[in-house]
């Protein structure tokens, strides 16, 4: 069984089980504004307004499987409430996704986050990264 991720601002579904993503994240690495760039006195936490996944799952056997998930930390601890995408009848030779949204995805921190993802009982990994985007302003030159 393969179990890939791929990240996006936004996935919308289309005609014949396409998606279209919006704001890619090619490499699975999200840059976030500099938090010297943020609102001086801003009381509100960092986040972004939305973040999505793309779980794309082939080579799964036909039969009935369960789908659930949960974002885990840099620092290994759980980022929100564990998903449960319920059951799936599969045919094998089929791909089957899942869309999460999180809106919005609030940001504990920089470093390499997981969507652990499990297939029935079988979890997968599927790391993506937080960074800083390089700090902008007026030229100097």
């Amino acid at each position: 069984m393969k179990v890939a991720l791929i990240i996006a601002d936004e996935f919308r579904p289309e005609i014949g089980g396409k998606q279209t993503a919006l704001g890619l994240f090619a490499d699975g690495t999200v840059v976030l504004e500099p938090l010297d760039q943020r609102k001086s006195g801003s009381s509100l936490p960092r986040g972004i307004e939305r973040l999505s996944f793309l779980v794309s799952i082939s080579d799964v056997p036909s039969g009935t499987h369960a789908y659930k998930g949960q974002i885990i930390a840099p620092d290994g601890k759980p980022h929100g409430a564990e998903m449960s995408f319920g059951d799936t009848v599969t045919v094998e030779g089929k791909s089957h996704i899942v869309v999460i949204v999180a809106k919005p995805f609030l940001v504990n921190g920089t470093g390499t986050y997981k969507l652990k993802f499990y297939v029935d009982d079988t979890p997968y990994e599927l790391p993506f990264k937080l960074i800083d985007g390089p700090l902008t302003g007026p030229s100097t030159t």
